[in-house]
């Protein structure tokens, strides 16, 4: 395990060359790219091995991709971070809301009037709120901008 988080560090820092701001966003979508395969995952396996209905499917997923999001983002997106984790998680909350709505009304607008398909406006729609959502973690939720230039490798 060791050596796969040396070589993560290693790419998403661009071989060290990499200005910390984009190291972190770099870090900060490995992370929910990861996150968000997994909680797929576990929903398929929520609803068809375990029969449990959609909905409440869809909610345990979500949690858990929340949560784990959220300690994978604090240990190694926003790591050097002192901000509180009950502050900080409460941040990261709220902006996922703002985030969710974002992403929701722009995936629509997206697919109603260009005539994508939705998976493709939810992935276009998701780059773009993803920005969003990393900006406001690095200086709302984990208040990075006081700990910018710190060892990140």
């Amino acid at each position: 395990m060791g050596k796969i988080i040396k070589f993560l560090d290693y790419i998403t820092s661009l071989g060290g060359k990499a200005p910390d701001m984009l190291t972190r966003y770099l870090r900060f979508g490995v992370v929910t790219g990861l996150v968000f395969l997994t909680q797929l995952i576990l929903l398929s396996f929520l609803v068809e091995f375990f029969q449990i209905v959609l909905l409440i499917s869809t909610g345990i997923a979500f949690a858990y991709a929340y949560i784990t999001g959220y300690v994978l983002t604090r240990k190694w997106s926003y790591k050097g971070t002192e901000e509180k984790i009950v502050k900080s998680f409460i941040f990261f909350i709220v902006i996922g809301i703002i985030g969710i709505f974002f992403v929701s009304i722009t995936t629509t607008l997206i697919t109603e009037y260009t005539q994508t398909h939705y998976i493709i406006s939810r992935s276009i729609a998701g780059l773009i709120i993803g920005i969003f959502c990393f900006i406001a973690n690095y200086f709302v939720s984990f208040r990075m901008r006081k700990y910018l230039n710190k060892n990140l490798r």
